[in-house]
């Protein structure tokens, strides 16, 4: 090392080949350099031993994803079919509507997807391709819908077993991205839109068939999941989003596809629990769904349902006629019999009157004085006649006996 550092002897001043003294700074520089590699050293061990610690104390994301695997698949399966089944109790007295719209919420994403992909060797539609689904449905579907004393429903309400159930629905939906991204890399290898809209398309769809449904059986209490997204949509995005970017798409792949799964399940469960014990939300999508809409400049969805506005009817003025005067605008056809009852009372009433002149004509030019009985007693016929007559109209037109009364009295 010194002799590296030490500059060339003058051989005029030394002929026995003496070495000169090192300079000073050099000597300095080189202590430091061997204090700077002791401090590394000092600080790899630091590290390599933190390390192991952790590798102790903490499992690794390829244990957390044994852990999950180890979960029996079947009875996963049962408790999402329970939990699904809960899900539309108004349409409880169509049971043909009901079975229907609870399957559809739980496997409509899986059947969705399968349609789009359209490759029944690779992506089948479950409830055809397996028994095992079509039975364990309609069981579980019986049991918390229909059974006797509603003894299964009334216990899946117990906060513990619902929190188990729906747990199931979110390790099913994690799992089903997983699949559905893992099959487009197959089928359209390293397409992104392809890879992100299938896990969303099945991890969502479900909740796009039902609302829709119920916005069909007038039924929505809420606006279309397309119209105002919530954790469901959001959830399916970013899972899927998260899953090709972090574990496939081979740009910006960072993580084994195994640790990338041990991580979704992680958070798609860890949320459901969490909402559970807390009674809060905790939804993750929302402040990074918003904050991508912000800064794009895209307004979200509004979740109340706005009325529809009908357009006031427009009045038509009528049309001016061949001698150049407006034509008279027709009346509605329910004032028609009020207006016949009023012509039909006012017409026998002239008839009467008519009748009445022309007899006191005949009598005055033949000389002969009415008797009052006979008037009094045909004034009585004619207002019994009137009455009848206006008891007739009423009853056509729905006006009132009084008014024909009325008129009699002013005639006599």
């Amino acid at each position: 090392f010194w002799q590296s550092i030490t500059p060339p002897c003058d051989q005029a001043q030394d002929n026995r080949n003496s070495q000169c003294n090192p300079c000073p700074r050099i000597v300095a520089a080189a202590i430091q350099s061997q204090e700077d590699i002791c401090q590394f050293s000092v600080l790899q061990q630091t590290y390599s031993s933190t390390m192991e610690l952790l590798k102790v104390t903490l499992p690794s994301l390829r244990d957390i994803h044994a852990a999950w695997s180890s979960v029996p698949a079947y009875w996963a399966l049962v408790g999402h079919c329970l939990f699904c089944a809960t899900l539309a109790p108004e349409f409880k007295d169509r049971f043909i509507v009901h079975y229907w719209i609870t399957f559809l919420g739980g496997f409509g994403g899986g059947i969705a997807s399968a349609l789009v992909i359209m490759n029944p060797a690779k992506a089948s539609i479950s409830l055809l391709s397996s028994n095992t689904l079509g039975f364990t449905w309609t069981l579980c579907w019986w049991l918390m819908t229909y059974f006797p004393y509603n003894i299964p429903n009334k216990l899946h309400s117990f906060w513990p077993v619902k929190m188990i159930t729906k747990a199931c629905v979110a390790f099913c939906r994690a799992n089903l991205i997983v699949n559905r991204v893992d099959l487009c890399m197959v089928l359209y290898p390293d397409v992104v839109m392809a890879s992100i809209l299938l896990g969303t398309i099945a991890a969502c769809g479900g909740k796009y068939t039902t609302d829709a449904i119920r916005q069909v059986n007038n039924a929505a209490s809420a606006p279309h999941e397309a119209s105002a997204p919530t954790y469901s949509w959001r959830s399916a995005f970013l899972g899927s989003a998260f899953y090709f970017l972090a574990a496939k798409y081979s740009v910006t792949q960072f993580l084994a596809p195994e640790e990338a799964t041990a991580v979704l399940l992680t958070v798609f469960v860890g949320q459901s629990l969490l909402s559970d014990l807390t009674g809060q939300p905790c939804d993750w999508t929302k402040p990074i769904i918003n904050t991508v809409l912000t800064l794009a400049n895209i307004p979200a969805g509004s979740a109340a349902i706005k009325p529809v506005k009908q357009a006031p009817e427009v009045v038509k003025p009528p049309k001016p006629s061949a001698t150049g005067k407006p034509q008279q605008v027709q009346q509605p056809a329910a004032a028609a019999p009020k207006n016949a009852a009023q012509n039909g009372v006012a017409g026998a009433a002239k008839v009467q009157e008519a009748e009445g002149t022309e007899a006191s004509r005949g009598s005055s030019a033949a000389g002969v004085q009415p008797a009052a009985p006979k008037g009094k007693k045909t004034a009585d016929v004619n207002l019994q006649s009137n009455g009848k007559n206006g008891k007739e109209a009423a009853k056509d037109g729905k006006e009132p006996r009084q008014n024909s009364v009325r008129e009699t009295k002013k005639r006599k």
